[in-house]
């Protein structure tokens, strides 16, 4: 049985908080006495990852998985890291194995469709967001990135919905910005107006930043 002055639970407690300096020290102790330990192997690599080694984090969470071949989690985590290394096919493969083993996860599904959108696999990408937002109906980088998608492939109408969508949901100001944006360049593409709700400030009319479309990743 572990507790609070559990070491691994140590190190997540120093994770969590953003203190990683001591996060990995108390994982390097937990591998100390236990080389093959998945989590310490898997937490070591977010660290490494979040650290921008994503090679390092590549070998640390591949070492996990051996391990631990069903850790949905790792799996979840290599692919952000495979992705790092513009290694965009084999972070959906990775992001692949995490939906299926947690196919609960909205964050994995909307982290595979973001990878289908790399590759141009607009359909699947499409599916993937759709998929995400069943789970987590107000992932506003979800509606976000599906009206990306199905702006790409011609389905103006429903981009629109979906950057509406998003924005009613939005807190960060640059981010609404953005799908603004988007929402005014679509809907220009169809000749209409934009709603009332959307229209910006006169404020922010003067501080638009030029237009990501991939602010929602």
């Amino acid at each position: 049985m572990t507790g609070p002055t559990d070491p691994l639970n140590q190190a997540l407690a120093h994770h969590s908080a953003g203190r990683l300096a001591e996060a990995e020290a108390v994982y390097r102790r937990v591998l100390q006495s236990n080389p093959d330990h998945p989590v310490a192997l898997h937490m070591l690599g977010v660290i490494a990852h979040q650290g921008g080694n994503h090679q390092q984090a590549v070998d640390l969470i591949t070492m996990a998985l051996a391990v631990k071949p069903e850790y949905a989690n790792a799996h979840y985590n290599l692919g952000n890291a495979l992705k790092g290394l513009g290694r965009v096919e084999e972070a959906a493969a990775s992001f692949q194995i995490a939906v299926e083993q947690n196919p609960e996860s909205a964050e994995a599904h909307y982290s595979l469709g973001n990878m289908f959108q790399d590759l141009a696999r607009l359909d699947e990408a499409v599916d993937c967001y759709r998929a995400a937002l069943a789970i987590m109906p107000d992932f506003a980088d979800a509606h976000l990135n599906l009206g990306n998608a199905q702006k790409e492939m011609g389905g103006l109408a429903d981009a629109v919905a979906s950057y509406q969508r998003s924005l009613a949901i939005s807190q960060s100001t640059p981010k609404r910005i953005t799908i603004w944006e988007l929402l005014w360049i679509t809907l220009a593409g169809q000749n209409q107006q934009l709603p009332a709700f959307a229209r910006p400030s006169p404020r922010n009319r003067i501080s638009l930043t030029p237009i990501t479309i991939w602010a929602g990743r």
